[in-house]
């Protein structure tokens, strides 16, 4: 495992930095961030960049990058905004990643070249009220009447779904026994006038503002079997290695706040002087461990993206090792430059309020920080089980 970028790859870094870098980028998130509307100008230039399909096949009209390539391309624009980074992650490692690894050929066909051109907003819909982290235990039915699937239920916490026009959706289509979870996904037209379907509400975030996080309800909405995505009850297996996937971006954003944080903290402790010496100077220390979390950060998320390239059978461990160690050097880095900068982190719209409460998020969404240390800490067993002699 090397760790040294190719020429391509840092062709890509370099290219994501150079995008990133525009004035008119930089307008597009201060926009965002002042008004919370989704950046639709923004996401039409990243899919010019072709930033909303990464990892999509070039029939479809994406770039056909690895895991890994992808993964580096993304590092930047997360850098600059966690906000409009996930705006790209919700396009490309959740709805155009669970549509190019479980969907027919006539639904990859309908849906990604819209997804990457940035003509089409897609979402994925599995959280609902009153079920958080026990994804298994949805109760958004989904019954069989004739030829046709009856959906009724709500689904919350949906970044992108007052923009989207498709949504992959988990239902309940059998009852919930041990190893059977019973749901099913289905791939699904949404939006505005599309019968059966209600966008309950956009709600207000304390942060990243810009990707809208939304509820919506299906009444009587009808589908049919080949909007099934994936197999009929096969859905738990449709969002699990979408999450994931989705969880070492998430990791890799919680990383590049993380660096961004650090970098402001520098230069303003470096700047500012207490008792005679600067604040970087009796912040050496901890300057250092935060520098080490990071660093180490960085590199799980690398090796997760390794790992998914090659079919590491501990990819799983991995992806959560890399959300979870993400979100902690988020939060850690950000509440550190927060409590440095004193009392001007109290006023509104300061650069270290932001980022703290940016980051805040990150513990919390593609699975909380708890069930990530579940999840690690059952892989290990079996992995300790199965080399033991």
């Amino acid at each position: 495992m090397d760790f040294v970028l190719s020429d391509e790859q840092e062709m890509l870094r370099n290219n994501s930095v150079d995008f990133i870098k525009d004035a008119k980028v930089a307008a597009w998130i201060e926009h965002a961030y002042q008004t919370k509307e989704f950046p639709y100008d923004f996401m039409r230039a990243a899919a010019h960049q072709g930033y909303l399909g990464m990892m999509v096949r070039e029939r479809y009209g994406g770039a056909g990058l690895n895991f890994l390539d992808a993964l580096i391309a993304f590092g930047p624009i997360a850098f600059a905004s966690s906000a409009l980074s996930l705006c790209v992650l919700a396009q490309e490692t959740l709805f155009n990643s669970a549509v190019r690894r479980f969907g027919s050929e006539d639904q990859k066909e309908k849906y990604l070249p819209r997804s990457v051109k940035g003509e089409l907003f897609g979402c994925v819909a599995n959280t609902e009220p009153g079920v958080g982290s026990d994804a298994k235990n949805i109760r958004l039915k989904a019954e069989r009447r004739g030829d046709k699937w009856i959906l009724n239920g709500t689904k919350c916490f949906i970044t992108s779904a007052s923009v989207a026009k498709a949504a992959v959706v988990s239902t309940r289509t059998a009852k919930r026994r041990s190893g059977h979870p019973g749901t099913t996904a289905f791939l699904i037209d949404v939006g505005d006038g599309m019968p059966g379907y209600t966008l309950d509400r956009v709600e207000e975030k304390i942060g990243q503002h810009g990707a809208p996080l939304c509820q919506f309800t299906l009444t009587d909405y009808e589908t049919r079997d080949e909007n099934i995505l994936g197999k009929l009850h096969g859905g738990w297996k449709v969002f699990d290695e979408t999450f994931q996937r989705s969880r070492v971006f998430i990791g890799m954003q919680a990383v590049e706040l993380a660096q961004r944080a650090f970098n402001e903290m520098v230069f303003h402790t470096s700047d500012h002087k207490a008792f005679g010496k600067s604040v970087f100077d009796q912040s050496r220390p901890e300057i250092a461990n935060l520098h080490l979390q990071i660093q180490a950060a960085r590199l799980l998320c690398y090796t997760a993206a390794d790992f998914e390239v090659h079919a590491n059978p501990r990819f799983v461990e991995a992806s959560s090792l890399a959300k979870l160690a993400g979100a902690e050097a988020a939060l850690a880095s950000t509440l550190f430059y927060f409590q440095k900068c004193g009392a001007l982190s109290y006023l509104l719209h300061s650069q270290s309020s932001r980022l703290l409460l940016d980051a805040l998020a990150i513990p919390i969404y593609e699975g909380p920080s708890e069930i990530q240390r579940l999840i690690i800490a059952k892989q290990v067993l079996e992995f300790i089980k199965h080399v033991r002699v």
